[in-house]
């Protein structure tokens, strides 16, 4: 049998997981490692295996760089393994990372110290496979063993379906909030979108209290308890919150005692807001944000319209707002953000029914607004109303300002009439144009297909690096695509720009 030239293959068959030093002793890779290693590398198994054996200095390499991040098969071994080595390994774990699914038990890990963890990320998946389907969906860790001095972030979260909801289960932990203020004065980052047993807003204020480098605190839909009395004030007193991320935002009273009771500027530093909360309400703290940058919001209207706020927030780099009631976004609204000259994505959606007023000619041009407009840096533009009617002049005035444009998604009913009321072109940039429907008059089949082709015409002439254009509705606008297409056969569509506005809901569970 003729012998074998591939080098690899060679040792893949001759090496053992074991080599005999000049003195006679055995040095045996222990079998996790040997486990991990045949998995990664197949039949170069045998060389990787001499070369970790040949020193104790790779061994120790190959321990750090297997067990750097834990996944949950890697844990599921550890009790397994005897003690000298299951610490050995634990000590070298910096990050653990690990998706559960319902009714899923951690393994015992309650005694073995993991002396060096840095991040502790751990995903509920609804999911996954239900095992016991009388019985409501959700899983329950305890996780007080994890906290120790190392440690710099926290993330409890909940897993989307394809709806992107994250409330078909519940994650639930033993309350670890006492042992991370007591042991964990490093921490950065604790998001929390899990419910947290016997825990009360006193042992939120104590961590606030303790971690004093926290820069990023997220609170999701199971934590209202943690956020009563006077935590807010802890929140908005922290010398180092940078971005916070709360599901229910604070009441009025709970704002208004907080500012009272603020020793300094209230959330001089923070940079990044993700909240739920009533438009009145959120009034009395957005004069404060002076160095804003990300605003995502999810909004009852109150009777109060926050844009003229907005107008003076100038740092804002990106701005996202949803209404859950019947907010009408106005002209007017739109351009109160004219002046935020540094802001690059702007998404809106709101559930209104925005049709243009009886007896309201739609066949003429549309003329821009005369208010200045500083939105050259917009790159992303995205409008949820029914037909934008009430805001055609603002859209145009944006389109012309705003050259750097590279994505625009109309939720609603799609006028072409910007393109056609403007000479010069209005898209030198845009990458994604992403209508729902386009607004046309009944005609007969020959004109519809006529007029399909000159608003291809139209499109690639005021977008000419454009790479996909996706109506999302039924109608004509599937006719304006498939003429477009055929002005562009070999030009392909980059996905991620119709990845910009997401379909999930507000809050941290939506931040990974």
């Amino acid at each position: 049998m003729a012998t074998s030239t591939d080098p690899i293959a060679t040792s893949a068959g001759m090496a053992l997981p074991s080599v005999v030093t000049a003195g006679g002793r055995v040095i045996t890779l222990p079998p996790e490692i040997v486990d991990v290693v045949l998995e990664l590398l197949g039949d170069g198994k045998g060389t990787l295996s001499s070369m970790t054996c040949t020193s104790k200095s790779m061994f120790d390499h190959t321990v750090k760089f297997f067990w750097k991040t834990a996944t949950l098969e890697m844990l599921s071994k550890l009790p397994g393994t005897p003690h000298n080595r299951r610490q050995r390994y634990a000590g070298a774990i910096r990050e653990i990372n690990i998706t559960i699914g319902p009714y899923q038990i951690l393994p015992p890990l309650h005694n073995i110290m993991f002396s060096q963890l840095k991040r502790l990320a751990i995903t509920h998946d609804s999911m996954q496979p239900v095992y016991i389907p009388r019985m409501p969906p959700g899983c329950h860790v305890n996780l007080a063993h994890f906290m120790v001095s190392s440690l710099t972030e926290v993330r409890l979260t909940q897993a989307a379906n394809a709806l992107g909801d994250f409330s078909m289960a519940t994650l639930t932990a033993g309350n670890f909030l006492p042992h991370l203020a007591r042991n964990c004065s490093q921490l950065e980052t604790l998001i929390i979108d899990a419910k947290i047993y016997a825990a009360t807003s006193k042992d939120l204020i104590n961590v606030l209290g303790s971690c004093r480098r926290l820069k990023n605190l997220g609170l999701g839909s199971s934590t209202g308890v943690l956020t009563r009395y006077n935590a807010f004030v802890q929140i908005i007193a922290h010398p180092r919150l940078t971005a916070l991320h709360q599901w229910f935002g604070p009441s009025l009273n709970q704002i208004q005692d907080a500012l009272q009771q603020a020793s300094k500027p209230a959330l001089a530093n923070l940079t990044d807001l993700d909240m739920m909360v009533d438009a009145s309400e959120l009034t009395w703290l957005l004069p404060h944000l002076s160095h804003l940058k990300r605003l995502r919001l999810e909004l009852d209207y109150g009777g109060v319209s926050i844009f003229p706020f907005l107008s003076r927030m100038t740092t804002l780099v990106h701005l996202d707002l949803r209404y859950v009631d019947g907010f009408l976004l106005t002209g007017a609204d739109l351009e109160e953000l004219y002046p935020l000259k540094n802001l690059e994505v702007f998404l809106y959606f709101g559930h209104e029914q925005d049709n243009p007023p009886p007896h309201t000619n739609i066949a003429g041009l549309i003329q821009p607004s005369t208010r200045p407009c500083e939105l050259h840096k917009l790159q992303v533009l995205s409008i949820g109303m029914h037909d934008c009617w009430h805001v055609r002049q603002q859209l145009l005035t944006i389109a012309q300002i705003a050259c750097n444009l590279k994505y625009l998604h109309v939720d609603g009913t799609f006028d072409f009439r910007l393109m056609e009321s403007s000479r010069s072109v209005l898209f030198p940039e845009l990458r994604a144009l992403v209508p729902h429907i386009v607004y046309q008059t009944e005609m007969p089949g020959s004109i519809t297909s006529e007029r399909a082709g000159a608003l291809a015409s139209l499109v690639s002439r005021h977008a000419p690096k454009l790479e996909g254009l996706c109506f999302t509705g039924p109608g004509f606008g599937q006719d304006v695509k498939i003429a477009w297409e055929a002005l562009h056969e070999n030009r392909e569509p980059n996905m991620a720009y119709y990845n910009v506005y997401p379909l999930a809901p507000l809050g941290p569970k939506f931040l990974q």
